[in-house]
């Protein structure tokens, strides 16, 4: 499809669309991403009440919702997260290849170095109902 938006910024509109390998344009805020995939960042905040993950204003409460989503950076607020309902308990935290979680945030940063994980700690647990009906495991591959 052509560029139609200029995404790219370099005036020509009849150019082809700038994507990625899995096919995502390839602008990033005012600049242009030239990786072979787009850089991601979810957020998650156990507070919140968004279900896009796409930044701290619509961030997941549920971990798990940020973990089913393509791979990229995963800032997780202060919080103790569970891998599932109380009685799950074949549940689990299951990484992909490519995600990361970083934890220690407040819900406001906008830099990976602003965090401090010590002063808001971020805790994965496999205790399902803060009782301790455990989960199994916590999976990573």
């Amino acid at each position: 499809p052509a560029d139609l938006h200029d995404l790219d910024g370099d005036g020509d509109t009849g150019e082809a669309l700038p994507l990625d390998l899995d096919g995502s344009g390839r602008s990033h805020g005012a600049g242009l991403d030239l990786g072979a995939y787009e850089f991601r960042l979810w957020y998650v905040n156990i507070d919140a009440s968004g279900s896009g993950c796409t930044s701290w204003a619509d961030a997941c409460p549920d971990l798990q919702i940020a973990l089913a989503l393509p791979p990229g950076e995963i800032w997780i607020a202060e919080g103790v997260y569970r891998p599932g309902a109380s009685g799950s308990v074949n549940a689990v935290f299951k990484l992909s290849n490519g995600q990361a979680l970083f934890g220690g945030f407040t819900g406001s940063e906008t830099m990976r170095d602003q965090r401090d994980w010590v002063t808001h700690p971020v805790t994965l647990t496999g205790d399902l109902d803060a009782s301790g009906g455990f989960s199994f495991h916590v999976e990573g591959r």
